[in-house]
């Protein structure tokens, strides 16, 4: 048997072209039933910025409203002190959120959970690597605190334009 017989040159081979995919034809209202069904990601992530600014807001007056009325005062000093308290909350909300996302204080958490749990009889559900992981894994998306903290940092501007209005 020959090395002729053996192989096929590239020239002397059918014209089969089994290797090749066909592709199909799609129509035009297809393509754009497609198109329209894949969400826009920008308009997607400013209407979450959108909600989540107006239950930021919502908040923030429901803060300066328990405040004041825990206060029993009205006047400007009042008010500045409801808006640095409704500051502080939005503030350690967002501080919290993005120290959760590091891994800063897993240590501390899992090991006060694992050590009460031993307390009462119980074993760690996951070992301390396997709950690094899973923050690691799964962390909160990072536009949540962003946006927390824009809004909080625009809500310190308030009481602070209030009291340098009022110590002129």
């Amino acid at each position: 048997m020959s090395n002729k017989d053996k192989f096929k040159f590239i020239n002397e081979e059918s014209s089969n072209d089994d290797f090749l995919i066909k592709e199909e034809v799609v129509e035009a209202k297809e393509k754009d039933a497609l198109v329209k069904k894949v969400p826009n990601k920008k308009k997607s992530i400013i209407k979450k910025i959108i909600i989540l600014n107006i239950f930021l807001t919502l908040f923030a007056a429901f803060l300066v409203w328990f405040s004041l009325k825990w206060q029993y005062r009205s006047d400007s000093m009042a008010i500045t002190n409801a808006l640095w308290f409704a500051f502080v909350v939005e503030f350690t909300v967002a501080w919290a959120m993005f120290v959760y996302n590091h891994n800063v204080f897993s240590p501390l958490v899992h090991g006060t959970k694992t050590f009460l749990g031993m307390l009462i009889g119980k074993k760690p559900n996951v070992s301390y690597y396997d709950y690094m992981k899973n923050i690691q894994d799964n962390p909160l998306p990072p536009f949540y605190y962003r946006v927390i903290f824009t809004h909080s940092l625009l809500l310190l501007l308030i009481p602070s334009v209030i009291l340098l209005i009022k110590h002129l």
